[in-house]
Formats: structure tokens, C-alpha cells, sequence
């Protein structure tokens, strides 16, 4: 899989971004590699792209089935710190970070929190729980 669909947004400077994600399936390993873009000219093409190389149906490889897409580095770290024991959450922390769910935020159902008095605490591991099932009509 060195070739694959992505969305593009434009943004400053002359370099392009993507989520490091989805660096193993170019072998990128950010000590100066180079990469080309291709932008498909149609909408046909575009469309055929996005079905045939888009990210979303190339998650795991042909050849065996293994994950190519994956979390890495900071998204590891930082789901391990959250799930660590000492870690508290105001309701105002944990609202600013919900906001960032998209369309799940809309129907966002905060559990309880954790610690009542004498401030009122909700665990990582509740954050964690919210992400993955924002709500209970969630499927």
C-alpha cells in the first residue's frame, strides 16, 4: 500500500499533513522523507479513488489481514495516561474536550461523576468510555 485516497484540506505553507496513522502503510518515518501527491482531475476519478485507495477501506492489508492502519506513539501515550488512576477530569475539561467528538457531541450523555465532593470529578477512564459510546442510543 504505498498509494492511498485521502481528503485534502488547504492550508499554509508548501508541505502536507496527515494524521500518523497512516504512516506505516508509506513507510514514513519523519526523518526527512519525500512524498509525491497525485490529484485526481475528474469527479469520476475522485470518486473512484476515494472507493478504491480511500483510507476508510484500506485498513487492513491484502496479504495476510494484519491492521496497517493503526494508533500510534502520542495516541498510545496519551490514552495510557488517561487510564492511569490519578487522573481527574472537571466537568469543564471534560465538556471542552467532548466538543471535539463531532456529531456525538450533540447527543452527549456525561456519566456521573466519579468524585462528588468537593468539586465534582470524572475519571480518564470515564473520557475514554464517553469517546467510544457517547451515549447510550449509540450503536
Amino acid at each position: 500500500m504505498s498509494i492511498m485516497a485521502h481528503r485534502a484540506k488547504v492550508m499554509p505553507w508548501r508541505t502536507f499533513r496527515f494524521n500518523e496513522c497512516v504512516c506505516s502503510p508509506y513507510n514514513a518515518d519523519f526523518d526527512g522523507d519525500e512524498m509525491n501527491i497525485h490529484l485526481p482531475q475528474t469527479q469520476e476519478a475522485r470518486a473512484e479513488a476515494l472507493a478504491l485507495m480511500g483510507v476508510q477501506n484500506n485498513l487492513i492489508t491484502s496479504k495476510n489481514g494484519e491492521p496497517i492502519v493503526a494508533a500510534t506513539q502520542d495516541f498510545l501515550t496519551s490514552a495510557w495516561l488517561l487510564t492511569q488512576r490519578d487522573t481527574f477530569l472537571t466537568k469543564d475539561k471534560i465538556a471542552n474536550i467532548a466538543m471535539y467528538f463531532g456529531k456525538a457531541a450533540e447527543s452527549l450523555e456525561l456519566p456521573p461523576p466519579t468524585v462528588m465532593k468537593p468539586v465534582q470529578l470524572w475519571t480518564g477512564k470515564q473520557l475514554i468510555s464517553l469517546m467510544l459510546r457517547p451515549s447510550h442510543k449509540s450503536t
